[in-house]
């Protein structure tokens, strides 16, 4: 079962060791016809709609650009009523047995009108579909999608795949076709749908070489021979952003610097260039090692200055990481080995940089050999998260068994929740949580609320927390996407004590995608999860053997919270936690009541108990300590809970 909270999704396994025959991404629409594709809409009567360029608004595509997919909608047709046949067809490709079409399809989420899509082809010479009901050659039926119409068109992205039989062992001309098609006559039908990653693949042919350009592994060498002069070697960038000149190759021997090597050289005027490396894959908690050459000519006394880093895009504003900072090199066109360990925090396609920068008006700097290995003795270490660094944890932070999982897409009106019980006498001070999600792109925000129990589900929110990852490990893959552990270190700690609590998560990603709070079927965690389709509003256990992945890690105290015996008299406060009316005893009178938050800023002062009473109901929800003068100079402090 796939991600199957509010949606159903039929996921296929991906093809391996086929050649490639067609691939469409969709990028540009408009050009598509010119590149052999067809697109008719037969509809009846035609509305003001074709395909079209997919639009982020309603949702992103599948890879690439936001907009990087084909979109149809309700008004292909009369928006009131009419009959829907808007043909979307291949250009012709040589197929036989054993050859494979894939795409990717959705609607828009939480959809109230069915869509409903055919595949067909067509065999030899092709012959266009007339009229609204005419197929011309395509009477090869493969697939359709939802044609019961009750809503089961998938509202996320969804790989189908359909192998070509019964033409033979030797490939014959075949047009595949795409067909939006709904009889929309009473208006209560159609939406929205998209269609990405066209793929026709052939069976046993030559596997995909894939682009010479895509992330490699370690070792990596860029020894710059086989770049032509001045242009730079394949898979690698550059990027001015300064002024004067760009780095280049070059062949010309400067002193130690022989054959060909990469150079920055002549008049630059505040220069500020950056060469980038190929794109290279490395793993959280593994120990490598850059390597490199660098020299200058030093034939005056210029300030050739020439910084490292690496970062997870090719651009200078992503070089997060800066591993040297090379000032004032002046080494008479000696070639300096530089080596310098480094681990990155989290597993992913790193890019490096080498930037020459200066303010001179002319300086000339030299790189060569570039390598990233792994320090010695090293192995690489298996992506695998641990439980936390903390002696006081709970949840099911660690699973292998990844059954399914729950919509908390930022933008959205879903909503999950999981619960964690601070037991009797404790005192827990929440540093850090990890949460478990199942999608392409990593998270860039997230929204955390810790809610308070209500009857056995989430109740009102007493704190929030708004944060990026502090790390992200990809250590699985389930349902044809990655599993990233998240991890999130608090900043300000959070104090709970005696009772139950929810963590409601949401999150974004650049792209906006659907973001999937991993569920198991292995876990055993407290109660089950609830879900809610309004935002958090309103909750509904969701009791189908499933428990969420994640942790909330921090201290435990052993604590009495409300009773205080101070031997030589009585002193009470209550209720904690407490809403608006906080009560306190005492056998000596009260002094003064002073109270501050956890960064310790007064947020009362010189209170008095009217009644023995103290009004907090001005305090937002969170944990204060206060501080109780009595007579005496006596002074007793202690933490309430405020919802």
């Amino acid at each position: 079962m796939q991600k199957n909270l509010f949606y159903f999704i039929l996921a296929l396994l991906p093809i391996i060791g086929f050649g490639q025959i067609l691939q469409e991404g969709f990028e540009d629409v408009e050009t598509l016809e010119a590149n052999g594709w067809t697109m008719t809409n037969l509809s009846q009567p035609v509305g003001s709609t074709n395909w079209f360029q997919g639009n982020p608004a309603v949702f992103s595509s599948h890879q690439g650009a936001s907009t990087s997919y084909i979109g149809a909608n309700f008004n292909n047709t009369n928006t009131v009523s009419g009959i829907i046949s808007n043909w979307l067809i291949t250009p012709t490709v040589n197929v036989k047995d054993g050859d494979v079409l894939s795409f990717w399809t959705r609607t828009s989420e939480g959809s109230l009108w069915n869509d409903r899509l055919e595949v067909r082809s067509s065999q030899g010479a092709m012959t266009l579909p007339t009229g609204v009901d005419g197929v011309g050659s395509f009477t090869n039926f493969h697939l359709v999608i939802n044609d019961d119409l009750d809503l089961s068109y998938p509202e996320v992205w969804t790989k189908y795949e359909i192998t070509v039989s019964g033409v033979g062992s030797t490939e014959v001309p075949m047009n595949f076709a795409f067909r939006y098609n709904l009889d929309n006559d009473n208006g209560n039908e159609s939406n929205f749908i998209g269609i990405d990653t066209v793929l026709i693949e052939g069976e046993g042919g030559d596997p995909d070489p894939g682009d010479d350009c895509d992330p490699v592994n370690v070792p990596y060498l860029q020894d710059f021979e086989s770049a032509s002069v001045p242009a730079m070697p394949d898979c690698t960038t550059i990027e001015n952003a300064g002024s004067g000149n760009n780095w280049e190759t070059s062949d010309t021997a400067i002193g130690e610097f022989t054959g060909k090597y990469l150079s920055y050289k002549y008049h630059a005027n505040d220069a500020n260039a950056w060469f980038y490396t190929q794109g290279i894959n490395l793993t959280a908690g593994t120990q490598y090692k850059i390597t490199y050459e660098y020299g200058s000519r030093a034939a005056a006394a210029y300030p050739e200055n020439l910084k490292v880093a690496f970062g997870m895009d090719n651009s200078h504003t992503a070089m997060t990481e800066v591993l040297a900072d090379h000032i004032g090199i002046l080494t008479g066109s000696n070639k300096i080995t530089s080596e310098i360990e480094f681990t990155p925090a989290t597993s992913g396609v790193y890019y490096f940089g080498f930037n020459a920068h200066s303010s001179a008006d002319q300086f000339y700097l030299y790189v060569d050999n570039i390598s990233i290995d792994l320090v010695e003795g090293t192995d690489p270490q298996d992506p695998v998260p641990g439980e936390p660094d903390f002696d006081c944890f709970q949840g099911d932070g660690l699973t292998s068994s990844f059954d399914d999982a729950f919509n908390i897409r930022g933008s959205g009106t879903y909503r999950t929740a999981d619960d964690f019980i601070v037991e009797e006498g404790i005192e827990f001070t929440l540093r850090q949580i990890t949460v478990d999600v199942n999608q392409q792109e990593i998270p860039d925000n997230a929204i955390i609320k810790i809610r308070e129990d209500m009857d056995g589900a989430p109740g009102e929110v007493l704190d929030v927390i708004t944060m990026a990852p502090t790390s992200s490990l990809e250590y699985a893959e389930a349902f044809g996407d990655p599993i990233y552990h998240l991890t999130f270190d608090l900043a300000t700690p959070l104090v709970y004590t005696e009772g139950t609590y929810w963590l409601d998560v949401s999150m974004t990603t650049p792209s906006n995608e659907i973001v999937w709070w991993l569920a198991t079927t292995t876990g055993s965690h407290g109660a089950w999860p609830h879900t809610s389709t309004d935002g958090g509003e309103t909750w509904t256990e969701y009791n189908d053997g499933l428990q969420l992945v994640f942790f909330v890690a921090g201290d435990c105290e052993e604590v009495e919270l409300g009773v205080n015996d101070m031997n030589s008299f009585d002193f009470a406060y209550y209720p904690n936690p407490v809403n608006d009316v906080l009560n306190i005893t005492s056998q000596k009178e009260v002094k003064s009541i002073e109270a501050f938050n956890l960064t310790g800023q007064k947020v009362l002062s010189n209170t008095k108990a009217l009644n023995g009473q103290i009004n907090v109901s001005a305090l937002s929800a969170g944990t204060y300590v206060f501080k109780v003068t009595l007579e005496n100079g006596q002074v007793e402090t202690f933490k309430v809970i405020k919802k």
